[in-house]
């Protein structure tokens, strides 16, 4: 058996070096968010001073909910746009401000975003012959949920905002299929069983780690914001 024990080794040491980028990543988001809280900015004030202008963005340039499958492609792509997210992402944190726990949070979140039809036809990540579209790699997307997530819970780690939009995504699309017929809300309790998978990959995880640094810039982004003549201008480095 004493072979076995150098590979468990390197397992491991692969498994410390990704936890090393994990906290580093980590220590960077609270080290930004106590500069700039420490500068007296807040999200509550930059919402007061721009709200009008963040529904207005909103209104003119996205159609939410979505309510077919091809369309949140088209929206993470939208998303790319850092006024857009900021915006987004304003308007749906004034929307929620009643709400406190992360699942209430994702729930009210999804269902703004996505319908409720909709959200019985996605999955976190495609798998085996399901059909249905991924939406777990939508690095934009999942990165306004997350923010809008952490905004009352800033401990909370990117699995657990993952977890909560996964759940939330079975809960509506179980309610709409028991909606529609009996027949399809018991075939939706099995997949609430095996739906969504635990992510452990390596890739998983690199696509988790490219959310948080987008969580990071989103979040920097709505505190610094001060837009010349209304638009979004990322300060040169």
């Amino acid at each position: 058996m004493d072979h076995i024990q150098p590979e468990e080794g390197e397992i491991l040491e692969g498994e410390s070096g990704y936890q090393k980028k994990v906290l580093s990543i980590l220590d960077a988001i609270l080290s930004a968010l106590r500069g700039i809280r420490g500068e007296g900015v807040t999200c509550e004030a930059v919402m007061k001073n721009n709200m009008e202008h963040f529904k207005t963005v909103v209104k003119s340039q996205l159609s939410l909910p979505i309510l077919v499958p091809e369309e949140i492609s088209v929206l993470n792509a939208a998303l790319c746009d850092m006024e857009l997210s900021i915006c987004l992402c304003c308007v749906q944190i004034q929307n929620l401000r009643t709400l406190g726990s992360k699942d209430k949070i994702a729930k009210a979140v999804l269902i703004a975003i996505f319908s409720r039809s909709l959200c019985s036809k996605v999955q976190w990540k495609k798998r085996g012959k399901d059909l249905r579209i991924g939406i777990g790699h939508l690095i934009n997307l999942v990165a306004v949920f997350g923010v809008l997530e952490m905004h009352k819970q800033p401990q909370l780690a990117v699995s657990a905002v993952v977890c909560a939009v996964q759940n939330a995504r079975r809960y509506h699309g179980y309610e709409y299929a028991k909606s529609v017929t009996a027949a399809a809300c018991s075939s939706t309790q099995i997949d609430e069983l095996d739906d969504e998978e635990e992510c452990h990959s390596r890739a998983d995880k690199e696509k988790n780690m490219a959310i948080d640094r987008r969580m990071l810039e989103l979040s920097k982004a709505i505190l610094e914001y001060n837009p010349p003549n209304g638009s979004y201008q990322q300060k040169k480095k």
